[in-house]
């Protein structure tokens, strides 16, 4: 009589890959600073728990699966720890939102989450089954099919994604609601880093913002936006009396001007500073405005630059005050009436690659590689969060903005 032989396969998972994923989602919740949208967390909790899938099957490539009724209760038990690692999540992360100022969580939060990590998994399979050859190839189009249905599920649910930031990118040609003046250049084809300084100059002088009693040079992100609520908070500040101005210098989000074009971000601001300086330094003593720089982000590294050297002496002694927002590494040049606004939370102030190996000093929670791993998702977060958190920063800023004498 012929034995009835075995399935190739069962239904059920195995325990250690369903134990792999559950360790891959807490690794993805904890430890964590900025609270992200669902989309973002998704795919952070996607990698994670497909690395630990993987890592569970180079592992355990030789030891044969557990079966009837002990993969029965592996399960139950790995069912039991997921669903206490979701209550914890849920807690965790809440209370990162809670700190930030923004609503709880929901169950379309963690649909949308749960949604991006089975998509994940399901083109791992896929890509599996198309790597072992075409006779499994032939049924690589279910879990693909499957996974685009759990992706246009996310995409199409609830709310996916954290808070955008402001998107008035070119609000620096807006007109001031108080009268104050605002001067900009953006990139047009052929024209010379120095030919855009001039321009933005001469439009600071057109528009009489050489008569007022401030003149802030404001030195961009890399993809020239200028935050509006520092202009807000300048304008509510001093009022009319005061001009900025500023240019585009790159066309890339700051990211990647910092990576690779800081130096043109350095020669912009060097080039913009020192037309501006000039047109003051034209004028009668008594008639010469306050001159200030404000630099965020990438900007305020530009102007760290440009104010710093044996050769930059005159710079340093025509400028009033200095205020960095946000800049990289917290880093300041100990000049004169300088100041720095950092978020306690913001990444790119804060975060270190030190983080990856050695815990911070404030860590509450932290685990070598995986707090470096969180530390650069922060970073693509950092403005998807309200104002006063990560890399955002409110119109209070202004306030740290320093005076000159008499001023």
């Amino acid at each position: 009589m012929t034995a009835v032989s075995a399935p190739d396969h069962d239904l059920l998972p195995r325990v250690s890959s369903s134990l792999a994923a559950v360790i891959g989602l807490y690794l993805s919740i904890s430890p964590t600073a900025l609270p992200h949208g669902a989309v973002l967390q998704g795919v952070v909790s996607a990698c994670f728990v497909t690395m630990c899938v993987q890592a569970s099957l180079v592992i355990r490539r030789n030891s044969p699966p557990s079966r009837g009724a002990a993969r029965v209760v592996g399960l139950v038990g790995v069912a039991l720890l997921a669903t206490a690692v979701g209550l914890w999540g849920d807690q965790v992360l809440d209370a990162a939102r809670a700190g930030a100022g923004m609503a709880p969580l929901g169950w379309r939060y963690w649909a949308a989450v749960l949604g991006v990590v089975a998509a994940a998994l399901l083109l791992r399979h896929a890509a599996e089954r198309a790597w072992r050859g075409p006779a499994r190839s032939r049924r690589v189009w279910r879990p693909v099919l499957v996974a685009v249905v759990c992706i246009g599920l996310v995409l199409a649910g609830g709310p996916a994604h954290g808070i955008e930031p402001d998107g008035r990118m070119w609000v620096m040609q807006h007109p001031s609601p108080v009268g104050a003046v605002r001067a900009y250049a953006r990139m047009v084809p052929g024209e010379s880093a120095g030919a855009r300084a001039e321009r933005a100059t001469r439009h600071l002088v057109d528009e009489g913002g050489l008569q007022r009693s401030r003149v802030v040079v404001v030195l961009p992100t890399g993809s020239g936006w200028v935050d509006p609520q520092f202009l807000s908070g300048i304008e509510h500040r001093f009022g009319r009396d005061v001009a900025t101005v500023s240019m585009q210098y790159d066309a890339s989000p700051s990211w990647w001007s910092w990576l690779v074009h800081r130096e043109r971000s350095a020669e912009s601001a060097r080039l913009l500073f020192d037309a501006v300086a000039k047109r003051v330094r034209a004028l009668p003593p008594r008639e010469r405005p306050d001159l200030h720089v404000y630099g965020e982000s990438l900007g305020a590294e530009a102007g760290q630059a440009i104010l710093t050297g044996a050769d930059r002496a005159r710079a340093r002694a025509e400028v009033c005050s200095v205020l960095w927002v946000g800049p990289p590494g917290g880093h300041r040049v100990g000049l004169r009436r300088e100041t720095v606004v950092a978020n306690p939370d913001d990444p790119v102030v804060h975060a270190s690659w030190r983080d990856a190996l050695r815990p911070p000093p404030d860590a509450t929670r932290w685990l070598p590689l995986v707090g470096g791993v969180h530390d650069l998702v922060d970073f693509a977060g950092s403005l998807r969060v309200p104002e006063g958190t990560g890399h955002r920063y409110g119109t209070d800023q202004v306030a740290r903005l320093r005076t000159c004498p008499g001023g």
